[in-house]
């Protein structure tokens, strides 16, 4: 029996690496916009005159975010899979690319997603 998750994921056929990949990062996104971004309380506490600790890291994130960063960096890995050999830069393309689609940066996130994937079939 392995240990090493990354391991047991490289044994899996292709589709079920990229199914896993998507699925853990569209999850993780989820839980940053459903658990830290969307919820009021965050958005009211730092308006409060007390602000807490985590307000400038919570605003500096979310402005990130709304500039569509996941998106272009998805876009940029994709560039960079098509241009170079290897396989890591596609698969962080395609991650990129499905947590961008939930965090705000559907247009980008998309294209660096889909090059990763054509990267990965390709090879």
């Amino acid at each position: 029996m392995s240990s090493n998750p990354s391991r047991t994921l490289s044994r899996l056929p292709f589709p079920a690496q990229a199914l896993a990949i998507v699925a853990a990062a569209m999850a993780a996104a989820a839980i940053v916009r459903y658990g830290l971004i969307e919820p009021p309380h965050f958005a009211w506490a730092c308006q409060s005159l007390e602000v807490p600790w985590w307000c400038p890291l919570r605003t500096g994130g979310v402005a990130s975010l709304r500039f569509g960063a996941l998106g272009i960096a998805a876009l940029l890995c994709g560039l960079v899979a098509l241009m170079r050999p290897g396989r890591r830069v596609a698969w962080a393309a395609l991650g990129l690319g499905a947590a961008g689609l939930v965090l705000y940066a559907p247009e980008l996130s998309a294209g660096g997603a889909l090059l990763g994937a054509m990267v990965l079939l390709r090879r």
